[in-house]
C-alpha cells in the first residue's frame, strides 16, 4: 500500500521524503501545511471561505499541472489543457481526477478550519493564557520561513511566469519584435537561398531521453546504445518552451520556444504562411520532397503547424487503408514506421533528395502504449513502458536497416532526437546521473569541438543543416543569443511570444462567409456544366437508383453531368449501384451478395428501374454525345476506361495517389482526387496535382465549410471543387451551396435541381 502511494506521488515530481532534492509535491505539501497555520490567525469565516476556495483551487491546479507536465501551473500546462487534446488525455484522466479532488477538498478542509484545528490542539496540549500568543507567534515564524523555502526550492514562480505569456499579443509588427531581439540581419522565408545535399530522416522520439541509454536500461537500447558509441552523440538540453511534444517539434523546426500566447497550437489552424524561417524552408528551398509521420497529425494542432511551415505531406492514421489498433495518439509506432518506409520507396524512385520526419508515441506516459505485434520482435517484459522502449529501439535499428538495404543509407543524414524529457516518475534514474536530451547522427560534418556552449533544443535546427553540410542564408533565434540561452528565453518570454504570433499571416476566418448572397447566384443556378447528376439523379422522389430512367429524366431535366456508382458483381463485371447492401435492399434480393452479372439484370431497382451494366451504360452514353460520367467507388482507372467509349467524356473520382498517377497517364482521361487524398495534401502538394494535370477534385461541403482558405487556394490554381453531401447535411441544401460556397468552389453533386 505504501509502495503504491509512494509510486503515484512519484508521478508528480516528487521522490524524496526528505525534501533533500527539493521535489515539487512535497513541496506542495509544505506550502499548503504553512498556509494552513496561517489561516489559523484569520478570525473573519467568510474572509477565510474565500481565500480557502480560492487557494484550494490553486492547489488542486498546481497537482494536475504536476501529474502531466511535472513543472507547476504554466505555460506547458496550459497546452496541455487544450480541449482540443481531451480525447487524447482520456486515458489518465481518472487518476489526475481524484487526486485534484482530492488535494481540492483536503486543503479546504484545512485551511478553512484551520482555526478551529488550532484550538483543538491547544486544548490538549494545555496552552493557555500568554502561551498560546508565543505558540501563534512562533507559527507564523515557521510558516514564512517554510513559505519562503519552498518558493525558492521549486520552479512555482517560474513556472507561473510563462503561463502569462497567454496575455501578450502579437502588438508589434514582425519587424520590429525582430530588431527588440536584435536579430535585424534575419532572413525571412521568401529570401532563403539553399543548395539541396544527402536525403534527410530525422526521427523524434516519445520522451527516450539519455537516461535509457545509460545503466540500468543500457539493456533495453541496444542499438541506441550502439549508434551513441559508433556515430555522433551529442547531449542536449531541455528548455522551456518546448518541453511537450508539439512545441519540441515547433522547436526542432524553427528553433523557437512554441510560445503562442492564448491561442496556443489553435492559431495554426487560420494561418496561411509564416514569416518565420524554419528547417523545412531551407529543405523546400532546396526541392526537398518533405514528409511528416505520425500516430495522429490532428494532436495539439500538428498537422495545421506542418503544413503552415511548408511540408508536402503529414500522414497519420487517416493514411492507412487496412485494419489497425487506434492508440490514444493515432497508430502504433509500427504501423507508422511501416507507412514511413512504404512511402520511402516511392520517395527513393524519384530520384529526388528528400525529408522524411518520424514521430513515435508508444513510450508516452504513464506506461507506454503496449503492441503485442512487437513480442515477435523483442523480449516480452512484465514493465509495458520498458518493453516498448526496446520496441522503438527495435524500430530504430529497423528502419536503418531498410535505408541500407535500400542502398540510399550512404546518401541519407540520420537524425534521432528525443521530443522532451519523460514525464512522471523519476525515481527510476541514477539521481548522480543529470538528465538530458540527445542528438544523434551518423553525419561526421558536425564539428563538435567548435562550440563549448552547451547545446539546447533551440540549436537543433542549425544542427541539422550542419549534419546535411547545405549551404544556406537562413540565420537562427540561437545565433543571436551570447550567454546562457535558457535564461535568455526566461527574460523574453513576452518578446519570443510576439515574434511567433506576429510571424504567421492569417486568414480572418476559417469557415466561408454567410452574410452575403452570391453576387454570381444567377450564373451559376443555370450553368449544367456546374450540376453533377448524383448517382443518375432522382426520380420520382427516389435516390441512389444509378438507373437507366434515372439518367433520362435528369437529361430532360437539363443535367449534362452524370455521376454513378460502379461496383463489380461477383463474375467480375462493371455495374452501376451504390452498394451491394443497399441494392439488395432496393430490389429485395435475399441470395449472398454481390450477386453475378445475371442476377443483378434480372431484378428490376424499386421493381420499377431499369438497372446499368457496362453495355448499357456505354450504350446511353453513345446516345447522348453532350454526356459526361463522373464515376465513384471504382478505384481503376485504367480498367474502367478502356471499357468506356469515349475517355475525353470520363471523370473518375480516385481514392489514392496510386491511381491518381495511374489515371494521370491515361489520354483524354480526367482525373478527379476524393477528399481522402486532398485533406491529407499541402498547398505545396496540392500545386504539385495541378502541375501533374489534375484540374477537378471532389470535398464535402462540410470540408469546404471549414476550410475557406484552402478552397480559395486550390480556386486560385484553377482546379475546379465538387462539393458532395449537399442534401445530407441538415445545415445546407442545394440552393444554400449555390448561394454561399460557389464563389469558393465549382460545381455540386446534385439530386433533383431544376434549371
Amino acid at each position: 500500500m505504501l509502495d503504491s502511494i509512494k509510486n503515484f506521488l512519484n508521478y508528480f515530481g516528487g521522490n524524496s521524503p526528505y525534501l533533500n532534492d527539493a521535489d515539487n509535491i512535497f513541496l506542495l505539501i509544505i506550502l499548503i501545511i504553512s498556509l494552513t497555520l496561517i489561516f489559523s490567525l484569520i478570525k473573519n469565516k467568510p474572509f477565510r471561505l474565500v481565500l480557502s476556495l480560492s487557494l484550494s483551487l490553486f492547489f488542486a491546479l498546481q497537482s494536475i499541472s504536476l501529474y502531466f507536465t511535472r513543472s507547476f501551473v504554466g505555460y506547458s500546462f496550459f497546452v496541455h489543457l487544450n480541449l482540443e487534446n481531451k480525447a487524447n488525455v482520456s486515458y489518465v484522466i481518472w487518476p489526475i481526477f481524484f487526486t485534484s479532488i482530492t488535494v481540492f477538498f483536503t486543503s479546504l478542509f484545512l485551511l478553512f478550519y484551520s482555526r478551529n484545528i488550532l484550538l483543538w490542539i491547544s486544548k490538549k496540549v494545555r496552552f493557555v493564557g500568554v502561551y498560546i500568543k508565543w505558540v501563534r507567534l512562533g507559527m507564523v515564524l515557521i510558516s514564512l520561513t517554510l513559505i519562503f523555502y519552498s518558493l525558492n526550492k521549486s520552479s512555482i514562480i517560474s513556472d507561473s511566469n510563462t503561463l502569462f505569456s497567454i496575455a501578450y499579443s502579437n502588438a508589434k509588427p514582425f519587424q520590429e519584435t525582430l530588431i527588440s531581439l536584435n536579430m535585424t540581419d534575419y532572413v525571412v522565408p521568401e529570401n532563403v537561398k539553399s543548395i539541396a545535399t544527402k536525403n534527410l530522416v530525422v526521427i523524434s522520439l516519445e520522451s527516450l531521453e539519455s537516461s535509457f541509454l545509460k545503466e540500468p536500461f543500457k539493456h533495453l537500447t541496444p542499438e541506441l546504445s550502439r549508434l551513441k558509441e559508433e556515430w555522433t552523440y551529442i547531449p542536449v538540453k531541455q528548455n522551456i518552451g518546448s518541453d511537450w511534444t508539439s512545441g519540441s517539434i515547433y522547436t526542432m523546426l524553427t528553433g523557437i520556444p512554441a510560445f503562442f500566447g492564448v491561442q496556443a497550437n489553435t492559431i495554426f489552424k487560420s494561418s496561411k504562411e509564416s514569416y518565420i524561417t524554419s528547417l523545412s524552408t531551407v529543405l523546400s528551398e532546396a526541392n526537398y520532397e518533405l514528409a511528416y509521420f505520425c500516430g495522429d497529425a490532428n494532436f495539439s494542432g500538428i498537422k495545421d503547424m506542418l503544413y503552415t511551415l511548408d511540408f508536402d505531406r503529414v500522414m497519420d492514421y487517416t493514411s492507412v487503408n487496412y485494419p489497425v489498433e487506434i492508440t490514444p495518439f493515432g497508430l502504433h509506432d509500427k504501423d507508422v514506421f511501416d507507412l514511413a518506409k512504404k512511402e520511402l520507396k516511392g520517395l527513393i524512385k524519384t530520384k529526388k533528395p528528400f525529408g522524411v520526419f518520424i514521430s513515435t508515441t508508444d513510450t508516452h506516459f504513464p506506461k507506454g502504449f503496449y503492441d503485442s505485434r512487437m513480442e515477435a520482435f523483442v523480449e516480452k517484459r512484465d514493465d509495458p513502458l520498458e518493453f516498448m522502449i526496446s520496441a522503438t529501439d527495435y524500430h530504430i535499428s529497423d528502419i536503418i536497416s531498410f535505408l541500407e538495404k535500400e542502398g540510399v543509407l550512404e546518401n541519407t543524414v540520420v537524425i534521432i532526437v528525443p521530443d522532451h524529457l519523460k514525464m512522471g516518475d523519476d525515481l527510476i534514474f541514477d539521481k548522480k546521473s543529470e538528465r538530458e536530451l540527445y542528438f544523434i547522427t551518423n553525419s561526421n560534418k558536425l564539428n563538435v569541438e567548435k562550440s563549448h556552449d552547451p547545446k539546447v533544443q533551440l540549436d537543433i535546427p542549425l544542427m541539422i543543416i550542419e549534419s546535411l553540410d547545405i549551404k544556406s542564408n537562413a540565420k537562427f533565434l540561437s545565433q543571436y543569443i551570447t550567454g546562457d540561452k535558457v535564461e535568455f528565453i526566461k527574460n523574453n518570454i513576452a518578446e519570443l511570444t510576439a515574434l511567433n504570433t506576429s510571424g504567421l499571416l492569417r486568414a480572418k476566418t476559417n469557415v466561408f462567409e454567410l452574410s452575403k448572397i452570391s453576387k454570381h447566384y444567377d450564373f451559376y443556378i443555370s450553368d449544367t456544366l456546374r450540376f453533377i447528376a448524383h448517382a443518375g439523379g432522382m426520380i420520382n422522389g427516389k435516390k441512389y437508383t444509378n438507373s437507366l430512367e434515372a439518367l433520362n429524366a435528369s437529361y430532360n431535366k437539363g443535367f449534362r453531368v452524370f455521376e454513378l456508382d460502379i461496383i463489380k458483381t461477383s463474375d467480375n463485371h462493371y455495374v452501376a449501384a451504390h452498394d451491394w447492401k443497399n441494392w439488395a435492399k432496393q430490389v429485395g434480393f435475399l441470395g449472398d451478395v454481390p450477386p453475378n452479372l445475371k442476377e443483378f439484370k434480372e431484378h428490376k431497382i424499386y421493381d420499377s428501374y431499369s438497372p446499368l451494366d457496362m453495355n448499357d451504360i456505354n450504350k446511353w452514353f453513345l446516345k447522348h454525345p453532350d454526356a459526361r460520367l463522373v464515376t465513384d467507388k471504382i478505384n481503376e482507372p485504367e480498367k474502367f476506361s478502356s471499357l468506356f467509349i469515349d475517355k475525353s467524356r470520363l471523370m473518375m473520382e480516385l481514392f489514392d495517389m496510386k491511381a491518381i498517377k495511374e489515371g494521370l497517364q491515361i489520354d483524354s482521361l480526367s482525373v478527379m482526387p476524393s477528399q481522402s487524398v486532398i485533406s491529407n495534401l499541402g498547398k505545396n502538394e496540392i500545386k504539385k496535382l495541378k502541375e501533374m494535370g489534375v484540374l477537378n477534385i471532389s470535398v464535402s461541403v462540410n470540408f469546404a465549410k471549414t476550410n475557406s482558405e484552402m478552397m480559395s487556394y486550390i480556386k486560385e490554381l484553377g482546379v475546379n471543387s465538387y462539393l458532395y453531401n449537399v442534401n445530407i447535411e441538415s445545415w445546407t441544401n442545394e440552393k444554400f451551396v449555390l448561394k454561399y460556397f460557389m464563389d469558393n468552389a465549382y460545381g455540386l453533386y446534385s439530386d433533383d435541381w431544376q434549371f
